[in-house]
């Protein structure tokens, strides 16, 4: 075996017998793939809170970090003059 995959596949004849092992073996194999974007999130959320320093309010950082991490969105940018 060389992977978690591998012990999985193994392991999935004897899941009566050991399910909890089944279900941690499953939670490891999706964690990495559930947690990229999060991890993305909060590490932007810190370059940007280190760059404004702490004079940033916390309003206006959760709005800096979704421009950030999500750079496909399209503005346009006569709305946005609009509503400011």
């Amino acid at each position: 075996m060389n992977s978690i995959k591998d012990l999985s596949t193994e392991l999935a004849p004897v899941n009566e017998a050991f399910p909890a092992t089944t279900s941690l073996l499953q939670g490891a194999l999706y964690l990495p793939v559930s947690s990229t974007t999060c991890e993305r999130s909060f590490s932007r959320m810190n370059l940007i809170k280190t760059y404004c320093r702490n004079s940033t309010g916390d309003e206006r950082l959760c709005d800096l970090t979704v421009l950030t991490v999500e750079q496909a969105f399209n503005i346009d940018l006569e709305e946005a003059v609009d509503i400011f």
